[in-house]
């Protein structure tokens, strides 16, 4: 939880509390920069004001006590006055006005920039949902190893304890399937009542209520969709927070899913695999990353490799294809979509290049064409998403050059420029370098763009490049004088070599 208390514990904003003491522990959502004098209309509440004052007169109690009467019926958290500016302090008459209402208010000094105060909320709650985040996908790890030794009861029973509450599953004519702890049972009555206010045209529903006693409760039904099988009722003596609705979530899926069929099955774990692969590639927390990982078989600390694979405009059968072939290979994998037309596969490091030329040969074999695979370096889990990023360009070069299969360790520098480039900046680069030579070639039934390649590739030495040609030495030099005349451009500069070089390479990628 943050509060303005919170706030002032952040040393490097120099803050000191003025008014309101004893309410600096109210919870608070976010910090508002505004300077109107009835700031109401844009709260939504439990935000920390902050202004300069600049339309609060100095010395009107009047106006001051009504501006602090505003806030709190907007239910502000605390009011942040920046000093300095509009006033060299806070007004007395508004800090007497806050002590009267019970508004915290804190001085932020002329050096203490507003945006300084908002980045340091907005981090706290950046931090808030990724432990959120992470916490979430543990408690999922610890329910599904649950559901795999105790079924359904071991979900239940899983589930309030991570509620730290009851829970009660019913099927549909209110029997008691399973009720942990073992009083949970005397809920029943409470369910039914809810229950028993929604016709049965109402369909799938969820329901949220208080219940005697105090706390909260929540039912859900479970079961195939559109046919609930039964409803769960959780509750617990607090309101629920977000990690207590995405858990609860999770079990109703584990559940509903117990209750149906292997087709089913498979569907929900393409779409668990698919969801764990978009919060790491994604812009999620990287300990949730790591624990999705690990969820799905993946060794803790292990670096990861990533494989996109092209779909040539068949994204379902690729699909299937790649998700039967590693399922066969027995070893952990995350799989989904990249893009419109590919599939981003990630394995762990150990043994990746063995498995992923297996499935390259396999996917080969299926589809009767090049696979054009790439492959980008291993990495931890921080560099996951670059390992993508490269997997992509590889798998762009992989196309170009014809290949089943290439890893980014193997593409040179220039191929790393190039593979960023789109088809038609491709053509330009070749086209501005090298129009004069094609055209003399295809007039002239020269051999000038072959001779260049070859002369580049043999490092400018004309003997082996001549050798190479199956020409005298003296025939390749006159054509390398021709290559400059046309292009303007010197075979013994090296800056014009590189340009020459990568307006080839360029034509190559292109097409």
């Amino acid at each position: 939880m943050f509060s303005v208390r919170a706030l002032l514990s952040h040393a490097g904003l120099d803050l000191s509390l003025l008014a309101g003491s004893e309410h600096a522990d109210r919870p608070a959502r976010w910090a508002h920069v505004i300077e109107l004098l009835d700031p109401s209309p844009w709260l939504s509440g439990r935000e920390i004001v902050l202004t300069t004052g600049l339309s609060l007169p100095p010395d009107d109690p009047a106006v001051l006590h009504r501006y602090v009467q505003c806030l709190t019926e907007a239910d502000v958290a605390g009011l942040g006055f920046g000093v300095s500016l509009t006033h060299d302090r806070v007004p007395p008459a508004l800090l007497a006005a806050a002590e009267e209402h019970g508004m915290p208010v804190f001085s932020v000094p002329l050096p203490t920039p507003f945006i300084a105060i908002t980045e340091v909320v907005a981090r706290h709650f950046a931090l808030e949902q990724q432990e959120t985040v992470q916490r979430t996908l543990q408690t999922h790890h610890r329910i599904t190893r649950l559901a795999v030794r105790s079924g359904i009861t071991g979900i239940v029973e899983g589930l309030a304890g991570a509620l730290e509450g009851w829970a009660l599953l019913l099927d549909n004519e209110g029997g008691v399937l399973v009720a942990t702890p073992a009083d949970a049972s005397e809920r029943v009555s409470d369910v039914t009542r809810e229950l028993s206010g929604r016709s049965s045209t109402d369909g799938v529903f969820a329901i949220s209520s208080s219940v005697r006693g105090g706390g909260s409760m929540t039912i859900l039904p479970f079961g195939p969709t559109g046919m609930p099988g039964g409803h769960l009722a959780v509750g617990k003596g607090s309101a629920f927070t977000p990690y207590d609705r995405l858990v609860t979530s999770h079990a109703i899926s584990l559940i509903s899913i117990g209750m149906q069929p292997p087709a089913a099955l498979l569907t929900a774990e393409r779409g668990l695999r698919a969801v764990a692969l978009a919060a790491i590639c994604g812009d999620g927390p990287l300990p949730a990353a790591r624990d999705a990982l690990m969820h799905l078989g993946f060794p803790d600390a292990s670096p990861v490799s990533a494989v996109v694979l092209p779909a040539h405009n068949d994204l379902a059968a690729l699909f299937e294809l790649v998700e039967g072939v590693l399922t066969t290979q027995q070893r952990p994998f995350a799989l989904g979509e990249h893009g419109e037309d590919a599939l981003v596969v990630l394995l762990a490091a150990v043994d990746a290049e063995q498995a992923i030329r297996l499935l390259c040969k396999e996917l080969r074999r299926q589809q009767h064409r090049a696979v054009h695979a790439g492959v980008g370096e291993p990495a931890a889990y921080d560099g996951i998403r670059s390992s993508v990023r490269q997997a992509g360009m590889a798998s762009e070069i992989a196309r170009t050059e014809r290949r089943d299969v290439k890893f980014f360790r193997d593409i040179p520098a220039h191929g790393l420029l190039l593979a960023s480039q789109s088809q038609a900046a491709l053509e330009e680069i070749s086209a501005s370098v090298l129009a004069g030579l094609r055209e003399h070639d295809s007039g002239n039934r020269g051999d000038l763009l072959r001779s260049l390649e070859v002369f580049l590739r043999n490092d400018g030495r004309l003997d082996p490049a001549a050798r190479e040609l199956g020409v005298h030495r003296n025939t390749l030099r006159y054509r390398m004088q021709r290559i400059e005349e046309v292009t303007g451009l010197s075979l013994s500069s090296f800056s014009d070599r590189v340009q020459l070089w990568l307006a080839l390479k360029a034509a190559d990628l292109a097409g």
